[in-house]
């Protein structure tokens, strides 16, 4: 029993200790953690907003996310260079990616170019007319229509050889008596390709064809028709084309500064918006020797075997060369278009450097297309920089909030009155009404809207008092002039690029208080490319409507 009560004694004295050891340690830490909170040694802030100092732990005002200690977040002097913590560049799912890795260097990244599929020129083949009449009957009646060789493909009624005949009959009476006049009529008759058999049923039967079968001597699909029922038809005037599509080109277009990568018996991946899920190769097999005066392009051909009948003129394809060494030289950085923020004709990429806490550089970069989805950098870059190829624009948001050199700072945007600002908003909707119609193909439409948006135009030019943007406004007017100028839904689409072009320069330059979206499109404008502006994220293609409704990327924001 005593050594039961000695035994419950010390129990008791060491949870009496562990408990004031507990309070004593708790007290100090608490004590310690107010006591640096009242001198300003701790201050907490937002990952996401670096702006954000407070005294005390809790959530950001601005997203809601747990606040961090200030001293987590690492600062840098450099103007340019700022920091973001691990845990925001997960949520803002930043990706970066080293230049000069494979994935740049990939197939998708080889040169791309664009073209479409032609009628091989050696296969294609005219149906003349041999003599003069009029059609009493066509038997070729639409485009795509086989026609076989010997075919009949039309009855004529020929003044010209209703006489040919009569004349044929008369000289066959005495054509043992005048052989050679014979020969000589008969002959006449096969140069307007009667044919042995009809020439002797004339003769047999003694009487004159009113309306002549004409046999078809090509074979091939029907490609243009020249002529209907009823038409008159001339001596050596084409009835229609046929070609034989079993073979194929796809001619694409080369820049001239990229020719050097194209060889005759290099091969080409091709793929075309048809057949989205299949990839064709194709061999090149000519290199036009001159330059297109107008695009600066030069036309090089591919032959592509097409019995099985994939492809059909006028499709439009683009192509990559096939991975080789030469594809993509070594001393070329290759960047994704992703990478690459504009601030008007200025483009900026954000790398990421060596630190081991996670720090961004912005740097002015000198970039031209490449391929559809990359640039070729001629100035800014270094082989071995890792640059931003995802969340670019969160990047250069953190850059903004920290007061770092950005591209808003860039682009140095014009504050205007409210009734300026309210002309050119009125200006940019009526722009985008017109981009909605051409989307649609409504003609009519967009000739009643650029009336008005012409007029719209030269009252803002006229009225305009802010010299920083005047030369920007009269070239806007001066594109909607020559948009009013055309007469259709062809021309009005020739043109566009150049109008939105002259809206984007303007935009980029004024502060309107709204979100505009610039799209492109690779294969507008003959595969020159066409830029168009619009409020909505979705992909609209104003140059091919529902034709390519989808062809297009989103490759800017403004405002």
């Amino acid at each position: 029993m005593k050594y039961l009560k000695q035994i419950i004694g010390i129990i008791a004295i060491l949870l009496i200790g562990i408990f004031v050891g507990k309070i004593v340690f708790q007290d100090t830490h608490e004590h310690t953690e107010e006591e640096l909170a009242a001198d300003g040694s701790i201050e907490w802030t937002c990952s996401m907003h670096p702006q954000i100092r407070q005294k005390q732990p809790g959530d950001c005002p601005i997203c809601g996310m747990d606040l961090i200690k200030a001293s987590e977040v690492s600062e840098t002097g450099n103007s340019n260079t700022f920091s973001m913590t691990k845990n925001a560049m997960v949520l803002a799912n930043i990706e970066t990616l080293k230049v000069g890795e494979s994935e740049m260097n990939s197939e998708d990244a080889s040169k791309t170019v664009f073209g479409k599929i032609q009628i091989a020129e050696d296969l294609e083949e005219t149906q003349p007319a041999h003599y003069s009449g009029r059609i009493e009957k066509l038997y070729i009646n639409y485009l795509g229509q086989k026609v076989n060789k010997h075919d009949k493909i039309a009855e004529v009624y020929s003044p010209e050889l209703l006489v040919a005949q009569k004349e044929f009959l008369k000289v066959a009476e005495n054509k043992e008596k005048q052989p050679d006049l014979y020969k000589a009529v008969y002959n006449k008759l096969k140069l307007w390709k009667l044919t042995d058999k009809q020439i002797q049923q004339i003769e047999s039967s003694k009487k004159i064809m009113d309306y002549i079968p004409i046999y078809a001597h090509v074979s091939g699909i029907v490609t243009e028709q020249m002529v209907k029922d009823g038409d008159h038809i001339m001596d050596g005037k084409a009835i229609f084309k046929v070609a034989n599509l079993e073979k194929v080109w796809a001619v694409m277009d080369v820049y001239e500064s990229d020719i050097s990568k194209f060889k005759v018996g290099d091969k080409m991946k091709i793929n075309t918006k048809a057949y989205p899920n299949e990839n064709f190769e194709g061999e090149i097999t000519f290199i036009h020797p001159t330059v297109d005066k107008l695009k600066k392009t030069v036309k090089v051909r591919l032959e592509l075997n097409n019995k099985k009948g994939f492809w059909k003129p006028e499709m439009l394809v683009n192509a990559n060369l096939l991975p080789s060494k030469e594809t993509i030289p070594e001393e070329e950085i290759i960047i994704p278009k992703t990478a690459v923020l504009w601030t008007g004709k200025r483009s900026i990429v954000y790398v990421k450097t060596k630190d081991a806490q996670p720090h961004f550089e912005l740097k002015e970069v000198i970039v031209a297309p490449y391929s559809e989805n990359s640039y070729k950098v001629h100035q800014g870059l270094n082989p071995d920089d890792q640059v931003v190829v995802s969340g670019t624009f969160t990047v250069d948001a953190a850059a903004q909030l920290q007061g770092k050199k950005s591209m808003m700072k860039l682009s140095a945007k014009q504050d205007l009155e409210q009734s300026e600002k309210e002309s050119l908003n009125l200006l940019v909707d009526d722009y985008l009404k017109i981009v909605d119609n051409l989307v649609k193909g409504n003609e009519k439409e967009v000739n009643i809207l650029v009336k008005k948006t012409k007029e719209e135009s030269d009252r803002i030019l006229k009225q305009n008092k802010n010299e920083k943007i005047k030369d920007l406004l009269k070239n806007v007017n001066h594109q909607f002039h020559i948009f009013a100028n055309q007469t259709s839904l062809e021309g009005h689409r020739k043109v566009f690029n150049n109008l939105t072009n002259s809206m984007v320069a303007l935009v980029e330059k004024v502060s309107l208080d709204r979100k505009l979206n610039v799209f492109h499109c690779p294969m507008a404008n003959s595969n020159e490319g066409g830029n168009w502006i619009n409020d909505k994220s979705e992909v609209l293609n104003p140059y091919f409507g529902d034709a390519m409704l989808s062809c297009g990327t989103l490759e800017n924001e403004l405002n």
